[in-house]
């Protein structure tokens, strides 16, 4: 007689062989426990299989087909109870096990179709052996491969939750890949949050995880994704070293980040918004690396006298007397102490006015037009020939492969 052990919930079909349940019944000892039979069979659950039980369940329900031959029949039959029995019972996903051995042909496909999202243990039992499946471990890969287009389209928190279901049903030496993969999307998804420390942990846990899955074999492009998150790794490390600080890293991010809202997600609001605070930047870092200014709090004997009183009024905070400089004013302080992208600036000055007057009436701006891509092209073209950036500079997130 095989060991017996204690599962929480178990799904069994039941034909013209109650002794066979019963067997199957004691070996599992379920806390809650669901019959799936017709109504012939039904009454041999209190008449005979009761008596035989070494420990009660719980809770038992029973839930009856009007036809075993029909497929249809069986799936509706099953499919309107399932998921509210194992609701009420607070059953949680692989916390079921289905013995399909007494099913019929269509009975069986019902409970297929109907209870993998809920179950992680298939069995059937052959004399006193019971042979277990889990499905989820073939079907893994073809619902990955949905994930990772999730995750190929910037949409990472549905690839998080995706990766976390597959997590939560595949046999345990399959559970680390899928921690990991959610890991990683999660982290990715902190990424475009700006959450840049809590993704740095994210991604970190992550590629340890899937490097000993690399050293196993793994997903056909999972040394390429590594590779790549080894860059990004690289980059956020940098972000965080110089937090609070003006830094081409960060520079190069905001564009990366507003290329990803305009080109995957279409969100053209978003993306010139990020353009505009990447323009911001590269004139922060520049007064910094140049002059040793923060253009958030200038010092007034570091500007000059042309115009010290001027950007005293003009500028200092009533909040905290700081002199702080929006966009423009730092851009033309760079162009009067003679830094060549002052006046890089002032040179595209025209253009770069021309389609700023048009986000300032978009709707998260102060007006009520949307912002077409014509526009966000626009403005990228011109802030990557402000900062003399090529695209191919900028941080790419991985592409997912399986």
């Amino acid at each position: 007689m095989p060991q017996q052990e204690t599962i929480k919930a178990l799904l069994i079909s039941l034909g013209d062989d109650p002794q066979r349940v019963i067997l199957t019944i004691n070996h599992y000892r379920p806390e809650y426990l669901l019959f799936f039979t017709t109504e012939p069979a039904k009454s041999l659950i209190e008449s005979v299989i009761q008596p035989g039980i070494q420990q009660m369940p719980k809770r038992w329900d029973c839930v009856i087909t009007p036809n075993a031959t029909s497929f249809s029949d069986c799936y509706q039959a099953l499919a309107k109870q399932l998921s509210t029995l194992l609701h009420n019972w607070q059953i949680q996903p692989g916390e079921l096990v289905v013995d399909y051995t007494a099913a019929s042909q269509s009975m069986v496909m019902a409970l297929a179709l109907a209870a993998t999202d809920h179950c992680t243990r298939f069995v059937f039992a052959a004399g006193t052996v019971f042979q277990e499946a889990n499905p989820w471990d073939q079907k893994a890969v073809d619902e990955a491969r949905k994930a990772a287009i999730s995750f190929n389209q910037g949409r990472y928190a549905q690839a998080r939750t995706s990766f976390s279901r597959l997590q939560e049903r595949v046999s345990g030496s399959l559970k680390p890949l899928y921690k990991a993969l959610s890991d990683l999307a999660d982290g990715y998804d902190l990424w475009e949050g700006f959450q840049y420390q809590k993704a740095l942990e994210k991604l970190k846990g992550a590629k340890r995880t899937l490097e000993l899955s690399a050293v196993w074999g793994g997903p056909s492009g999972l040394k390429t994704v590594l590779a790549s998150v080894g860059e990004n790794l690289s980059i956020l490390e940098k972000i965080m070293m110089t937090q609070r600080k003006p830094d081409r890293t960060l520079f190069l991010d905001l564009l990366a980040s507003a290329k990803r809202q305009a080109e995957i997600h279409h969100h053209y609001e978003d993306a010139m918004v990020r353009l505009y605070r990447a323009m911001e930047v590269l004139a922060q870092v520049q007064l910094d690396k140049a002059f040793g200014m923060k253009s958030q709090d200038v010092r007034p004997e570091q500007l000059p006298e042309s115009v010290r009183e001027e950007y005293r009024r003009s500028f200092t905070s009533e909040l905290d007397g700081r002199i702080k400089l929006p966009v423009y004013a730092a851009y033309n302080l760079l162009k009067l102490l003679g830094d060549p992208l002052g006046q890089s600036f002032f040179n595209l000055w025209p253009q770069i006015k021309l389609i700023l007057d048009v986000h300032h009436q978009s709707i998260l701006a102060h007006g009520f037009e949307s912002i077409k891509l014509e526009r966000y092209q626009q403005l990228l073209d011109l802030v990557l020939k402000l900062s003399e950036t090529r695209t191919e500079s900028l941080p790419r997130f991985p592409q997912m492969e399986f």
